[in-house]
């Protein structure tokens, strides 16, 4: 699996930031474990980064396992604090203070 993402550093320390700050980990982990409960296969997931501006450089990357977990790890909070909302009717937001 592989996805095209527009960037403004495509290096591998700025694509990394670009990692963490967008959240392309949690996306790559969603993905990987939606391929394997459709196909039962865990196929690796590259990204394929391109700069906006020219040259228009463009590199590509394999989401290591690391990643992978670590994205994993957050979607599946998000998706059981989503149920917990939905569970309990309350669905905070920003608090005072």
């Amino acid at each position: 699996m592989a996805d095209l993402k527009s960037c403004v550093d495509a290096s591998s320390r700025g694509f990394s930031r670009a990692i963490a700050n967008l959240g392309y980990d949690i996306q790559a982990a969603f993905y990987v474990d939606g391929m394997k409960a459709v196909t039962g296969k865990e196929l690796p997931f590259l990204f394929v980064a391109v700069e906006k501006e020219a040259p228009h450089a463009v590199a590509l990357y394999r989401a290591d396992p690391e990643i992978i977990e670590v994205g994993r790890r957050k979607y599946r909070a998000a998706l059981q604090l989503l149920k917990w909302c939905q569970d309990s009717g309350s669905w905070p937001a920003y608090q005072p203070g």
